[in-house]
């Protein structure tokens, strides 16, 4: 989106006018007191500016310097899905910032829970871990909770974290492990132990499919009815996408490797509008 089309959206969504969201996309870049034609601007919303203008909503009311009507409710909550997004969903390396054009996802409230978030978290999350795998990369941003609970379900051997006996499967996932020893000084002799568990882990002891139930349940789901899905291509994010392709790992989740047709399994994009980006081919 263009600076004067967020200027706009930030008036729509958040209340904010032309002046006070060029000062905050300001303060983004470089802390500072007035905005000029030279100064830098980000297109993004630190989070302390979120918190300053809708938090303590609690406490601002009992005090009676707010009322919370329909208007304010609405604003109040689109600051709150913004900072969500920013800090957990898809966090950027910065940790303080968050991509002011998400806006046009907080629009409609309405619609806002019918949008695919968790095929987006994944294809987030898989370009991050992309991104940090490479030499030159030193840092990384993605939602770690989803990333350590997934590790917690299949790794069960590492035993890096205790299930919490309470736990349903109605409840949230992330509920399902007790988070402990997470300040331990000696994280060196830690790494290197896992290393070693990591070069010793077999086939046997890495669970492909964690939400199958166990063999004492009435109601076990065998392997030939577990559904796969074979769709391969795109998956996309808020600001890009990955190649998908899981026709190549099929025999990690119990299944018969087929005979790959490299021909059937290569798709092409060609993003519009994308600057500096021509095509993108990936199989």
């Amino acid at each position: 989106m263009t600076w004067d089309e967020l200027y706009l959206l930030a008036e729509e969504t958040l209340d904010w006018p032309k002046d006070k969201t060029k000062l905050e996309f300001a303060y983004a870049a470089k802390e500072v007191k007035f905005v000029d034609s030279s100064t830098k601007k980000l297109k993004k919303i630190k989070f302390t500016a979120l918190k300053k203008y809708f938090g303590d909503t609690k406490e601002k009311i009992s005090k009676g310097e707010m009322v919370m009507d329909e208007v304010t409710a609405r604003r109040t909550a689109t600051a709150y899905l913004l900072y969500t997004l920013g800090s957990v969903i898809f966090p950027d390396n910065s940790g303080n910032k968050v991509n002011a054009q998400y806006l046009q996802l907080l629009r409609d409230l309405k619609s806002f829970h019918k949008y695919s978030w968790g095929t987006a978290a994944l294809s987030f999350i898989s370009e991050k871990l992309g991104t940090a795998s490479r030499l030159t990369s030193t840092n990384i941003g993605r939602y770690f909770t989803m990333l350590q609970v997934w590790i917690y379900d299949h790794f069960l051997e590492l035993k890096f974290s205790k299930e919490d006996d309470k736990w349903v499967d109605t409840f949230p996932t992330s509920g399902k492990w007790i988070f402990k020893e997470n300040k331990k000084r000696n994280k060196k002799e830690i790494l290197i132990d896992l290393r070693e568990k990591l070069d010793y882990l077999t086939v046997e002891q890495v669970v492909f499919q964690p939400y199958k139930k166990d063999e004492e349940d009435d109601d076990v789901v065998e392997d030939e009815d577990m559904p796969f899905g074979m769709y391969y291509g795109p998956l996309f994010y808020l600001e890009g996408f990955i190649a998908l392709d899981p026709c190549r790992v099929v025999r990690q989740y119990g299944f018969i490797q087929t005979i790959l047709v490299l021909e059937e399994s290569k798709f092409k994009l060609f993003p519009k509008g994308s600057n500096g980006t021509k095509s993108t081919k990936s199989s």
